[in-house]
């Protein structure tokens, strides 16, 4: 486990270009071994962040907590979230099935809701919620309201007008890295790039091509540049200007991954040789309010575009800091990582991406 530490990081090869591949360790390691200052870990070994339904847990009682501690304008739910209920949960289980009641579910054929399969990802495990559900989890849930549910499910309220390009649905991905767990610093790529519907969108029809738009086994087809995608949106009118994810949506994205780990730091394994990368996809709607899908292990690195080159070569650059045994986040020269959290920094310890008043919260 000590290893000396020039080979204490762990990389493998995938495809045409490196992938970071995790080496899992259990949490008692951190106990009984103390070697992780100078072995670099490509896992902080939390799953928690990339949970779809523990995450959903822990921020809802995180907003209760804020809201307890005269925080409660610092993280709103129902700003990141589109309204949501977690199934196994015999209370959200119940008040699921009286919304459905109220909303006299059943009448009309467009899609309200939809069902994700908590143990899936990429987009895999996502249905539309109708009475002919062919998902034998949710039948006996849905026809003998035997709450709650016994398979990992939640519902959540379907965003049906999604911000489109060329009649495609979008959703873009960008890049956050836990550089060091003790102390935290955390660091998010200042590009991002989008990934395509491979069908045309419609409203009223649901249609799996259409909607879902993870390309993980062709990563080359159905994606494009943050900045095509900007391009595009600005010629036609969709946004006011050919910045605006930059100077409006990049800040927000910010914002909710500051607050999402700094609510699961105290479960991560202590550190300064940990650090993981991770692929974030948050979603955009017709009136440019971003809302966010699901974290990430191990996102696909291969392909062609440079956001995904940039990462990588940044990626192994702090790995190099790492080893020299090199602590200062301002020496670590990077080209498309910018910082959003160093607990060891005099003043602001997030950088100014948090509302006044916010500036404490790792003290809570």
């Amino acid at each position: 486990i000590c290893a000396p530490p020039k080979l204490g990081a762990v990389m493998m090869t995938e495809y045409e270009r490196p992938k970071v591949k995790s080496s899992m360790f259990r949490p008692k390691l951190n106990r009984e071994f103390g070697c992780f200052d100078k072995q670099i870990v490509t896992t902080i070994v939390n799953q928690q962040l990339t949970d779809k339904g523990r995450l959903v847990d822990n921020l809802k009682a995180y907003e209760n907590m804020l809201i307890s501690r005269n925080h409660g304008h610092c993280f709103k739910f129902h700003e990141t979230h589109p309204e949501t209920y977690l199934l196994y949960r015999k209370q959200d289980c119940d008040l699921f099935f009286e919304k459905l009641e109220e909303e006299n579910f059943g009448e009309s054929s467009n899609v309200e809701w939809i069902i994700k399969e908590l143990d899936s990802h990429n987009g895999q495990g996502v249905y539309p919620l109708s009475k002919d559900l062919e998902l034998d989890s949710f039948k006996q849930l849905f026809w003998g309201h035997q709450c709650p549910s016994k398979a990992p499910l939640m519902a959540q309220r379907y965003v049906s007008r999604p911000l489109l390009y060329k009649n495609r649905k979008v959703d873009v991905r960008v890049f956050l890295l836990v550089a060091s767990t003790d102390p935290l610093i955390c660091l998010i790529s200042d590009k991002f790039y989008a990934r395509l519907g491979q069908a045309d969108y419609s409203e009223n029809h649901w249609s799996p091509e259409a909607i879902l738009t993870s390309h993980e086994e062709n990563p080359s087809q159905g994606t494009l540049s943050g900045q095509q995608l900007e391009e595009y949106l600005f010629e036609n009118g969709f946004i006011p200007s050919a910045d605006y994810f930059q100077k409006h949506l990049m800040p927000q994205f910010k914002q909710f991954l500051i607050h999402a780990i700094m609510n699961h730091w105290k479960s991560f394994l202590k550190g300064f040789g940990f650090m993981e990368v991770f692929g974030v996809d948050f979603m955009i709607d017709e009136n440019l309010n971003p809302w966010f899908l699901e974290v990430n292990r191990e996102p696909h690195l291969a392909g062609d575009q440079i956001e995904k080159e940039l990462v990588i070569k940044d990626y192994i650059s702090i790995m190099d800091h790492k080893i020299e045994g090199n602590r200062r986040l301002e020496q670590w020269k990077t080209q498309t990582f910018e910082p959003i959290i160093d607990l060891s920094r005099l003043g602001d310890k997030f950088f100014g991406f948090l509302p006044v008043g916010c500036g404490d919260i790792h003290e809570l």
